[in-house]
């Protein structure tokens, strides 16, 4: 797999810093949305809720 990229690198470098810096973006997002999934904290009682009362409630 790494061959292919140190390949696409050296055959086109502006596509192959193109393809890192948006494939970057993306694990950054994902890891934000997942730092803030491990923030949230469940409680029994908003179990007992339907949904668009937990959105309203706040």
């Amino acid at each position: 797999n790494e061959n292919r990229y140190k390949i696409l690198k050296r055959a086109n470098p502006e596509a192959s810093q193109k393809f890192v810096d948006s494939a970057q973006k993306g694990v950054v997002a994902k890891f934000n949305m997942l730092k803030q999934l491990a923030a949230m904290s469940y409680d029994a009682a908003d179990a007992q809720q339907e949904p668009d009362e937990m959105v309203n409630k706040g």
